[in-house]
């Protein structure tokens, strides 16, 4: 009665933990629904920077599924026997083979995304430079024109060009146009270097977001492939792949496997063009020893009729 009771007790504290488990399991689950939502609120689809913050946001707290699917499985184990248990790990292990392609779709979209931001900084770059070259050219024309030196500085004025003192202007106007292209030159070369220095600050975050984001989507689908289900073989999609429906695809596609398959081939059409030929040359046998019987008996008829 003892080791009854005691063996009784066990159970209950199995159902009971199984059951703690499986709870804290869709907990999870919700938690990781609220966090991507209110991560990627407002939606706009054609965002490049949405899309990155949503591959992040869902790769980033990938964590937290996978805790709650391994609960699952651990509830499972050890309730056997609970139908709701049971159910729960198999409604939600299936769910996860659809994950895996949905975090296999994240890949191309964190690279459109990424080359996207990138291009986009591109133009915008380009067009800062194409500004800042017109102003330019503006300014040189205006400093080439000038007539005097009051006129000189009136218009790199009204341009927002550089600012001549009045103590200057009894300067000759030659020199004060020389003066007056040389800022203008320096002061485009040095925009120019400063938009070539602060694009490469601005591509290293995005090429670095871009790449965090591709190794955390890599590593949940193989995370996930381990902790999906299907309930008809009891297995996962990971030991699917590796032992069962997808190993022959796995093989085949095997470069050592392809060069075997093709020298197979290659067999297979030498045997059956020497079978071809020997068939040939049998048929020719055989119409050769048809004349010649056919000769025969017409020779018999002649010497019966003789």
């Amino acid at each position: 009665m003892d080791q009854n009771s005691e063996d009784i007790r066990q159970i209950q504290i199995a159902n009971s933990v199984a059951i703690t488990l499986s709870d804290g399991a869709l907990a999870l689950l919700a938690t990781y629904v609220i966090l991507v939502a209110f991560d990627i609120f407002p939606i706009r689809l054609l965002d490049p920077t949405w899309m990155m913050k949503l591959a992040l946001s869902l790769s980033g707290n990938v964590t937290i599924p996978l805790i709650a699917l391994a609960f699952l499985h651990v509830s499972a184990w050890m309730t056997p026997m609970a139908n709701m248990i049971q159910a729960r790990r198999n409604l939600f292990g299936s769910l996860a083979r659809w994950a895996v392609l949905g975090f296999l779709l994240l890949i191309p979209l964190i690279g459109y995304a990424t080359f996207t931001s990138i291009e986009a900084i591109k133009v915008q770059n380009q067009i800062q430079k194409n500004t800042a070259k017109n102003t330019a050219n503006r300014l040189s024309k205006l400093i080439n024109s000038a007539s005097s030196p009051a006129e000189l500085q009136a218009g790199l004025i009204a341009l927002r060009g550089p600012s001549i003192a009045n103590e200057l202007l009894d300067q000759p106007l030659p020199q004060l146009k020389q003066q007056a292209l040389i800022v203008v030159k320096q002061a485009y070369d040095s925009f120019l270097g400063s938009i070539n220095n602060r694009a490469s600050t601005q591509y290293l975050p995005i090429q670095i977001q871009g790449f965090k984001a591709f190794l955390l989507s890599l590593l949940g689908v193989v995370s996930i492939a381990a902790l999906s289900w299907n309930p008809l073989k009891q297995q996962t999609l990971l030991a699917e792949f590796f032992m069962g429906d997808f190993q022959q695809p796995r093989r085949a596609l095997n470069p050592r496997q392809l060069i075997k398959n093709f020298n197979l081939k290659q067999e297979e059409r030498n045997l059956t063009k020497n079978a071809r030929q020997r068939a040939q040359e049998l048929e020719k046998q055989r119409q050769v020893e048809a004349k010649r019987i056919a000769a025969a008996n017409r020779k018999q008829n002649l010497e019966r009729k003789r």
